[in-house]
Parts: C-alpha cells; sequence; structure tokens
C-alpha cells in the first residue's frame, strides 16, 4: 500500500481475487471507503477507474483475477486503449492457473493465455512473484509508464506474492441463522430428483456437490459452474428452454447475480421453466469475503418486475421448510431469495470427477 500510495495512487477499484486477498484486506483497513470502491464486474471497474482520471489526472488501480480480464477487454480495447482515449491506469491481476503452478483446473486455459491476453491488447505488464527486491522502484515505474502512455499497464501477481496482513477483517456477527448448507441441504431434502441442477461460482457447487454426498444421492443432475462467474442462471434458462418439460433449479450467489444482472431480465421473459434460488450471505465469500453490498438490494422486487411469476424474500420468523415448500410450488419461472450467514464447513469437498466426464453424465441425465 505505501508503495502505491508513494506512486501516487489514491484510488482502488476491482472485483475481489483470492491471491489477492491480503492486499484487499490492507485496502479495507488502511483506505477510506470514499478511495475504495468493490465493483459487479471487472469492465465496471475500468470505467469508474477511466471516469477518476478524467476528474482527476490521477492513475487509478484496477484489481481482478485474470479469468474476470474478459469482461475488461471491452472498456481496456475501446475505452482507455492508447488508440481511443488514451487513458492511464494501473491494473492488478491475480494470475490463476499461472503455467508451472498448481491450480484448479477451470482455471489452467485462462492462467496460460493470460500474458498472451495482455500483448494482444497492446498492455505492458510486470510480472510480481513477491521475491523483488525493490518492489517500489517496480510500482513507481510502471505508474509514470502508464501516464507517459496515456494506457493501463498492468501488474500480474502470481500466488503467494503478498505477506499477510497484520490485522485481518473480523467476519459480521451472524445475524440469520442459516448458512448456505443449511439452504441446499433442506432443498435436495424436497426435490423429487427429475429436474436438473446447476450452481453458481464459488462455494455454491462445492456445497451442492458435499450434500449430495451426506445424502447419499448422485451428481449426475447437477451442472457446476466451476468458472464463468454470473452465467449460472443463462445457462439454467438455456436448459430448460431446450427442455421445456423439465424443470431447472438454479442455485446462485449475490456476487455472481450482481455481476450480470441483465440476466435476470432475460430469464424472466423466456417463460422458461426455471426455479432461480438465491443464497445472499452479502459477501464474495470464497475469496476473501468482501462485501457485495447487496442485502437490502431488493432483488425479489426486481426478478418481479423482470418477469418472473413467482419471486419471494424470506423474512425473519419465516421457515424455511415452509419457504421453499412455495417457492418449489410457484409458477415459473420461480424466484427465492435466502439471506445467510457467512461460514462453510472446514475443508469443504472439491468434485473429483473430470469436468467433461461430468458433462458427458449430465447430458446422459438430460436425455433420459
Amino acid at each position: 500500500m505505501t508503495d502505491l500510495q508513494s506512486a501516487g495512487v489514491d484510488f482502488y477499484t476491482g472485483v475481489p481475487d483470492s491471491l489477492l486477498k491480503e492486499f484487499l484486506t490492507h485496502l479495507q483497513v488502511s483506505v477510506s471507503a470514499d478511495k475504495h470502491h468493490i465493483t459487479a464486474s471487472e469492465g465496471a471497474a475500468v470505467a469508474l477507474a477511466a471516469g477518476y482520471h478524467l476528474a482527476t489526472g490521477k492513475v487509478p488501480l484496477v484489481y481482478m483475477q485474470n479469468s474476470g480480464l474478459g469482461n475488461a477487454v471491452n472498456p481496456l480495447m475501446s475505452l482507455t486503449h492508447h488508440k481511443v482515449y488514451g487513458l492511464p491506469v494501473l491494473l492488478m491481476i491475480g494470475h490463476r492457473g499461472q503455467p508451472g503452478v498448481q491450480d484448479e483446473p477451470q482455471h489452467v486455459a485462462m492462467g496460460a493465455a493470460t500474458l498472451d491476453m495482455l500483448k494482444a491488447m497492446s498492455i505492458p505488464f510486470i510480472v510480481i512473484s513477491g521475491d523483488e527486491e525493490d518492489l517500489s522502484t517496480l510500482i513507481k515505474g510502471a505508474v509514470q509508464s502508464s501516464l507517459e502512455s496515456n494506457a493501463p499497464v498492468a501488474l500480474v501477481v502470481a500466488a503467494a506474492s503478498f505477506d499477510k496482513a497484520s490485522s485481518p477483517i473480523a467476519p459480521p456477527a451472524p445475524t440469520h441463522g442459516l448458512r448456505r448448507d443449511d439452504v441446499i441441504l433442506a432443498l435436495l431434502a424436497k426435490l423429487p430428483g427429475n429436474e436438473a441442477v446447476v450452481a453458481s461460482t464459488g462455494f455454491n457447487g462445492r456445497v451442492l456437490y458435499e450434500a449430495r454426498q451426506t445424502l447419499g444421492q448422485g451428481f449426475a443432475s447437477d451442472f457446476l459452474n466451476v468458472g464463468a462467474m454470473g452465467h449460472a442462471l443463462p445457462i439454467a434458462v438455456g436448459i430448460a428452454l431446450g427442455q421445456p418439460d423439465r424443470e431447472v433449479i438454479c442455485i446462485d450467489g449475490d456476487g455472481a447475480l450482481l455481476m450480470h444482472l441483465g440476466s435476470l431480465l432475460s430469464a424472466g421473459k423466456s417463460g422458461a421453466r426455471v426455479r432461480h434460488l438465491l443464497i445472499n450471505n452479502n459477501a464474495h465469500e470464497s475469496v476473501g469475503g468482501q462485501p457485495t453490498g447487496t442485502s437490502e438490494l431488493g432483488f425479489s422486487n426486481m426478478a418481479l418486475l423482470a418477469g418472473y411469476q413467482y419471486s419471494h424474500k424470506m423474512q425473519a420468523g419465516e421457515s424455511l421448510e415452509n419457504v421453499l415448500q412455495a417457492f418449489l410450488q410457484g409458477a415459473m419461472p420461480a424466484f427465492l431469495e435466502v439471506p445467510v450467514d457467512l461460514g462453510v464447513k472446514d475443508n469443504l469437498a472439491r468434485p473429483s470427477a473430470d469436468f467433461k466426464a461430468s458433462k458427458i453424465s449430465f447430458m446422459d441425465f438430460l436425455k433420459g
């Protein structure tokens, strides 16, 4: 933080990433709220940073995981690029799936492509590994280069590059009496078993996988959207439109839904037989628990306005069993938001099957 501040960077925005967790903790502790803004998507962060530069002439910092670089391509190429408006921005990109470093399979392809994508966009980059002897000079040079070239410059951050934060952010006190696993277990106990289930990026898919194990159920009816954050709902709608007689359950998260909120309108207008369950913990929990700011956003009202035939937000004092029953009996498209507390089981299981094998099993289930 000190190196960035001494280089003249005083504005920070982006989408949280697990590799940047310690850096983001420093941000939350040491930067005022008016100078740090978590956005719904990486592209929105680039645009926000562009506006800040236009107003101040300063170089803002945009942070993201490399998997979100695709969301940022449009504004990076058609807004900040030196052949368009030429706007200085310092990018900080967590490098998941870095070649030669063990990582989850969904990160491997993007990890291999990250540096080539930056080269293709004419964005100079510096790889940060944590072993740099003079990081301050590197950062000052990157900021100066961005200013002089009137274009983005990237810091590509490898795993374990940041020291642990000395003052970690304490999680909020539980207020709902429910966690994600409570909701998913209760849902599965009520499903007859012939519906397809799509789970969003992050902990939802992993909790669903472990819940199936706990209940002694198979996994063939589940599609775990392990990447492509924010796209679980369109996947579910596409399945439902392709098989109009089958119900499809979409288990979504607040950060994921927020990232591509326009999909709510598409789903509502589609008339698809989709039941959309939003588990809202008001946080990007799987990458560090940074707030999404969605606890009072009114997703259920939005769903009704978007064309959902049934929509409800669970209220204090309501029974989870009764709320789920009404949701599963409501006209479709149906929407249910369940507010939950942070927290997942220690050593939460990860799916062990090959993604392509899981795809084949899922498609075989749909054929059956």
